[in-house]
C-alpha cells in the first residue's frame, strides 16, 4: 500500500503480533493489520 504519509510498525511481543498502521496526509483510510 503507497501512497500513505506516515507508517507506524507496533510489535506486541506478547501476543506476536505485528500491526501496521499507515496514515496518509488526508486521513485514516489506510490501515494494514498482519499477524505473524
Amino acid at each position: 500500500m503507497k501512497g500513505c504519509g506516515l507508517e507506524v510498525t507496533y510489535v506486541d511481543r506478547d501476543l506476536g503480533q505485528v500491526l501496521v498502521i499507515k496514515i496518509p496526509p488526508n486521513g485514516l483510510h489506510c490501515l494494514q493489520s498482519s499477524w505473524l
